[in-house]
C-alpha cells in the first residue's frame, strides 16, 4: 500500500487503490447489489429539476461554502430568478451518480484484503448526518452542547476508518474518516491535481469541497466521533488513455518534445484524491455563516459578497454586445439561482472565442460604472 505525507502524518493513497483496481479486473471480493448504482442513477429521472425548498429545509451541509446571500434567499423563500438547470444537468448529475457508485465499489473491493481500511454508509446505505447548530454561541458552544441547535443536514458519500500514521510513532493507529466523492470539469480537474483543495479561493470565496468536508466533520464531532480526516476523491471526465502531464522541472527544452524518460512527464491519472485535515477556522465560520442566516430578517442583511471581474467589452469579440462597456460577473454568479434577484441589471450573452476551433458558450455582465 502507498503512503502519502502530509506535514508529519503519513496517510493512504486511497486513489492508487482505486486506481489499480480499475486497472486489474478480477472476481468480485464483496457483495454488491447493482439495482443500488442503477437506482442512484435513474432517480434524476424522478427528481423535480428547480424545485425550490424554502425555510429549514432549503439548508444543506453540501451548500455550507455557498455564497451566504443564497442561503438567505433560499431561506426566506424568495421565488428564485437567474439560473436555471437544464437536460444538461440532468444527463451531468447522472453521469457523476454512476461514477460515484463504480469508484465506490472499486474502492470497497481494494480494500477487501487490506488491514485497517473499513468503508461503510455508501450508495443507498448513506447515513444521514447533522450539524446542529445554535442560535448563540460559538464552535465550542456547538461542540459543548450537541443536544441544542438547529439541525442542518447532510449525506457524506461514505464513512470509514483509516490508519494514521503520525511522526513520532512506532506503528499507524485507526481513525475514523469521512469519504467524498466528486467528478469534475478538465478546469475544476487541473487545478484540483495542481493545487489540491484550498479551503479559500485565491479571492477569499470558500472553496465549497473544503467547506462541505468540514461540515460534515462537524457533524460527527457533535455525535462525540471526533474525525479529523475527510479524503476527497475525484474523477477527471475530460481525461483519456492518451493524455500525459510534464513535470515542472522538465528540462526547458523539452516542453514541447519529450522522449520515453519517466524523470520528464507522466500518464494522467483520470482518478486522484486529496487527505483534507479539520480546520477548527473553517468549522467555526460555518456555524456561524448558519446562525446568521437563522438569525437574519432577509437577504438584504447581506451585501453582495461577489462582483464583476472585468470588463468584457474588449476588441476582438463577435458578440452582438462587441465594445460595449460592460463587466462580466463569474462563478459563483452567473451559475445562482438567484442571479437577477441579487443583480437586477444584470443581462446573459453568447460569446464566441477560440483561434483554431471556434466555440461558444452564455456568459452574464451587469454594465459597467463610470
Amino acid at each position: 500500500m502507498k503512503w502519502v505525507t502530509l506535514g508529519e502524518t503519513a496517510m493512504p493513497d486511497i486513489a492508487a487503490l482505486v486506481r489499480e483496481r480499475l486497472e486489474n479486473g478480477s472476481e468480485f471480493k464483496v457483495d454488491h447489489d447493482p439495482a443500488d448504482i442503477g437506482n442512484s442513477i435513474l432517480r434524476q429521472l424522478k427528481e423535480k429539476r428547480g424545485e425550490h425548498k424554502k425555510g429549514l429545509s432549503s439548508l444543506r451541509l453540501s451548500a455550507s461554502g455557498s455564497c451566504i446571500r443564497r442561503l438567505a434567499y433560499d431561506f426566506h423563500g424568495v421565488e428564485p430568478d437567474g439560473f436555471k438547470t437544464t437536460s444538461s444537468s440532468t444527463l451531468i448529475f447522472g453521469t457523476g451518480d454512476a461514477t460515484e457508485g463504480l469508484l465506490v465499489t472499486a474502492l470497497l473491493e481494494a480494500i477487501a484484503d487490506v488491514d485497517g481500511i473499513s468503508l461503510e454508509a455508501t450508495g443507498a446505505d448513506q447515513q444521514r448526518i447533522h450539524v446542529k447548530v445554535p442560535l448563540r454561541g460559538d464552535l465550542s458552544d456547538a461542540l459543548g452542547k450537541p443536544w441544542a441547535g438547529v439541525p442542518i443536514p447532510g449525506h457524506p458519500d461514505g464513512q470509514g476508518v483509516v490508519p494514521v500514521w503520525d511522526k513520532g510513532d512506532d506503528e499507524p493507529h485507526l481513525e475514523p474518516f469521512i469519504l467524498e466523492v466528486k467528478s469534475m470539469s478538465d478546469y475544476a480537474f487541473s487545478k484540483f491535481r495542481k493545487e489540491g483543495i484550498p479551503f479559500y479561493e485565491s479571492n477569499g470565496v470558500p472553496n465549497g469541497y473544503a467547506f462541505q468536508s468540514q461540515a460534515y466533520q462537524l457533524a460527527k464531532r457533535q455525535e462525540g466521533i471526533p474525525v479529523r480526516w475527510t479524503y476527497l476523491i475525484a474523477y477527471g471526465k475530460s481525461v483519456g488513455a492518451k493524455d500525459a502531464m510534464v513535470f515542472s522541472d522538465a528540462p526547458p527544452k523539452s516542453r514541447r518534445w519529450h522522449e520515453d524518460d519517466p524523470d520528464q512527464w507522466a500518464n494522467l491519472y483520470p482518478v486522484i484524491g486529496a487527505w483534507i485535515p479539520r480546520n477548527d477556522e473553517v468549522q467555526a465560520e460555518i456555524i456561524s455563516r448558519y446562525q446568521q442566516v437563522l438569525l437574519s430578517e432577509g437577504p438584504d442583511d447581506f451585501d453582495r459578497p461577489h462582483g464583476p471581474k472585468r470588463d468584457t467589452g474588449h476588441p476582438g469579440t463577435k458578440n452582438k454586445y462587441k465594445g460595449a462597456k460592460r463587466s462580466r460577473l463569474t462563478f459563483p454568479c452567473d451559475w445562482c439561482p438567484h442571479l437577477f434577484n441579487c443583480w437586477p441589471e444584470a443581462f446573459t450573452y453568447a460569446q464566441t472565442y477560440g483561434f483554431y476551433k471556434e466555440l461558444c458558450s452564455i456568459h452574464t455582465a451587469v454594465p459597467k460604472e463610470d
